[in-house]
């Protein structure tokens, strides 16, 4: 499903880590985070891949058949050099 939101949509490439305690997505080239870098001069105080982590969180809930708290960690909109959201198992 990410392949498809990449290469499909434009909607950033995904790097996906699974762990033990969760699994770690991080986005380069969000379209979230570059559309509020391309209208705003200052850097976001939150971030702003909204869309892009409601839908990571539930496909991989989905997929897992687990539930899962997330996290957003860096996000390219608040100055970091990508985006990166981290999902911990919730027991």
């Amino acid at each position: 499903m990410l392949e498809i939101w990449s290469r499909g949509f434009g909607w950033g490439n995904f790097k996906v880590n699974f762990g033990r305690k969760g699994v770690a997505v991080a986005i380069f080239d969000s379209f979230e985070a570059d559309g509020y870098k391309r209208l705003r001069e200052e850097n976001a105080e939150s971030g702003m891949c909204w869309m892009l982590f409601g839908y990571i969180w539930g496909m991989l809930e989905g997929l897992l058949n687990v539930k899962l708290e997330g996290e957003d960690k860096m996000c390219a909109s608040k100055g970091d050099n990508y985006c990166y959201i981290e999902f911990n198992f919730i027991e």
